[in-house]
């Protein structure tokens, strides 16, 4: 009986570790689409199959909820609360990757600069630096940087911020190249770097590294939605207005599709940003119409640090629709919220337009005193000036005679708004009328804007399809030109195989057999060409860098131009050595030495030699015969003739390789011979 309770909690322990490893693996899988409902049903499940000793799965599932709590609309407290439930269970399992992923989500929500998130944070950050001080594997190390990035940027030390991003992605490009880590995780790394050089305004290295993430981005919705937000802003900062709204609203569409509250809050934070920027340009329209996207994400998915914000970016676009008894409140609202939460910068904001709203509806008394407020957090911020709207408000409370004047003209108002209501019934009618025009002219403008808009596609359409037309007229320009000798060349070996092969000795038949190979392999090679030619036409390639030996891929291109060498009895000398390898595709290698290879032999005399070498990261082809200069070979690949040669084809294509795997080629007079150099 006890073989068989000890067999049976076997099993039962077994199926159990089974099941929680589906569901795991179950909840991942949906962490990509944001269906909440499901994972917290999958949650559910596996908390109730977890024995209560069992820390591992236990410091596994809380940290997978804490995850899952963060992507609602859940409080502050609330997640940090979770976050640090699963690092004490992390902690006890002696499970490193979740301790790191813990501290890394309490950084985030000890962000502000309140004397208890201070403290906290520094705690968090001598816990980080000692686990990397002390810690073997590459990968910890990099996640360990990746959130150090983001606690020196909170402390304010920005050169360690970005050192720090910077070493996490070098590690996570070694891990990717021994494929130990996912495409998406490159494409976080990238992205933290491009946050850092974001954070020290520097616009042009963050649209890089922007660039390179994006290379890597494969399934993760949650990185698009932090690309297409980076960029939106970036874009809308430079002034280019349309295609900023062009990636918001790619960011939006993806947002769709999803519960998930985190990247319903990148898109607020974009149209937050929209809504401001379109106010700095008086554009009350576009404000508006970004304001109302801005309220109804927030409704709905907002974070509670975004309070002050929403209430802030509410007040500055009434205040710029002259409503400012409508603006005071939400001014007022996002500058509590603001002191309240350490956010000096936006407190500082808020007391300023609250003094500004305070001005235009009179109340000197209290627009002075939130002046005066303003400026002494300023001064504590050590900023260097106040805004010329405080300063025109304290002058105004001080100059007794200003401020009488002030008081009359407040009269004149008065009286002047008695009469105003006389001829709000005018004006109704007026601008009803108006109304009307307006909505004739907005119905006019939609559809002038689809028949604009088809009118685009049928353009694109033509000039495709006119290139399409160019594309097949070279093709099959160069396939009569080119390709007839050499078939010929086969057919004629083939025939006099057929027709006299008795007056052939045994060597002569392998000997030709042997030429018969080499010309079909050479006639591949010169199909391949036009095939890759075809190819870079439509942008299809596939680029795969990876350490290349340079020797073996000279030696066999000279094997397959043999029977061009031994025609005309040429000496082709390699001097490369075997040690020597680069960081390249091999593939798109091969095709640029055997073209260059290939036009050497053809211009070389009868009976000379060609010199391959390879010195000071740089590969170098000689030949003796007419010179062929760099002027000509730029000529050759600026041409856009209809009709080309494979030989102008052949070049062509080795420019636009080598461009692709990085490399520069020159032609260069040495001596009375010809040489070309491929520079990595």
């Amino acid at each position: 009986m006890f073989l068989v309770l000890l067999i049976s909690n076997f099993v039962w322990g077994q199926k159990n570790k089974i099941a929680l490893e589906n569901l795991k693996n179950e909840f991942d899988s949906l962490s990509y689409i944001g269906d909440l409902k499901t994972g917290q049903n999958i949650l559910n499940k596996a908390f109730k199959l977890i024995a209560p000793d069992d820390i591992q799965n236990l410091s596994n599932f809380n940290l997978l909820a804490a995850n899952l709590l963060e992507t609602t609309n859940a409080s502050n407290d609330s997640c940090k609360k979770a976050y640090e439930k699963a690092l004490s269970l992390a902690k006890k399992a002696g499970n490193n990757e979740n301790i790191i992923e813990c501290l890394g989500h309490l950084i985030d929500y000890n962000y502000g600069q309140t004397k208890e998130q201070k403290n906290n944070r520094s705690v968090i950050g001598k816990e980080l630096n000692l686990m990397l001080k002390n810690g073997n594997n590459e990968l910890e190390k990099a996640k360990i940087l990746a959130h150090l990035e983001v606690y020196y940027k909170a402390e304010g030390n920005d050169n360690e911020s970005l050192k720090s991003a910077l070493k996490s992605l070098e590690i996570y490009k070694k891990l990717f190249e021994q494929s130990k880590v996912k495409a998406d995780d490159l494409a976080q790394a990238y992205y933290s770097v491009s946050r850092a050089y974001r954070d020290m305004y520097q616009a042009e290295k963050q649209n890089e590294y922007l660039h390179q993430m994006r290379k890597y981005l494969s399934k993760n919705p949650d990185l698009f939605i932090i690309y297409y937000s980076f960029f939106a802003r970036n874009l809308f900062a430079s002034g280019k207005i349309l295609e900023a709204q062009m990636y918001e609203d790619s960011l939006t569409n993806i947002c769709k599709k999803q519960t998930n509250s985190n990247n319903w809050n990148n898109a607020l934070e974009v149209n937050i940003y929209f809504t401001q920027g379109f106010v700095k340009k008086n554009d009350l329209a576009n404000a508006y119409f970004y304001l109302k996207k801005s309220n109804v994400i927030y409704a709905k998915y907002g974070f509670e640090y975004y309070e002050g914000n929403i209430n802030y970016t509410n007040g500055r676009v009434l205040l710029l629709a002259k409503k400012y008894i409508q603006a005071l409140p939400f001014l007022k609202k996002g500058g509590e919220f603001a002191k309240k939460a350490g956010y000096g910068d936006l407190y500082q904001l808020c007391l300023a337009k609250t003094a500004e709203c305070l001005e235009k509806i009179g109340d000197w008394q209290q627009a002075y005193f939130y002046s005066q407020l303003a400026g002494k957090v300023a001064d504590s911020l050590a900023t260097i000036s106040t805004e010329n709207a405080f300063i025109e408000t304290e002058a105004k409370f001080q100059n007794k005679e200003k401020q009488q004047e002030i008081e009359i003209k407040n009269l004149q108002i008065k009286e002047a708004n008695y009469q105003k209501y006389w001829y709000l019934g005018g004006l109704g009618t007026l601008a009803l009328a108006l109304g009307l025009l307006f909505w004739n002219f907005q119905t006019k403008r939609k559809a002038s804007k689809t028949i604009n808009d088809k009118n685009v596609v049928l353009e694109k359409l033509n000039t495709d399809l006119q290139e399409a037309n160019q594309t097949k007229a070279k093709l099959f320009g160069i396939i009569s030109h080119d390709l007839r000798s050499p078939i010929s060349q086969v057919y004629q070996f083939l025939r006099l195989q057929q027709l006299n092969p008795n007056l052939l000795s045994s060597d002569q038949k392998t000997d030709l057999s042997d030429k018969i190979q080499t010309a079909t392999g050479s006639l591949l090679e010169t199909m391949e060409d036009l095939l890759l030619w075809s190819k870079t036409q439509m942008n299809e390639f596939n680029l795969k860098i990876q350490s290349t030996d340079i020797k073996p891929i000279i030696d066999q291109c000279v094997q397959l131009l043999k029977l061009n060498i031994e025609a005309k009895n040429l000496v082709v000398e390699n001097k490369v050595s075997e040690n020597i390898s680069q960081e390249t595709d091999p593939y798109f290698l091969q095709i640029i030495i055997r073209n260059l290879l290939q036009n050497a032999i053809k211009a070389s005399p009868e009976n000379c030699k060609i010199l391959i070498n390879f010195k000071n990261n740089e590969l170098s082809i000689e030949n003796s015969g007419e010179l062929f200069t760099q002027n000509q070979y730029e000529s050759i690949i600026s041409s856009n003739q209809k009709q080309e040669t494979l030989s102008g084809l052949g070049l062509k294509l080795v420019e636009e390789l080598s461009q692709k795997i990085g490399s520069k080629i020159s032609y260069e007079a040495v001596g009375e011979n010809t040489c070309v150099r491929v520079k990595f």
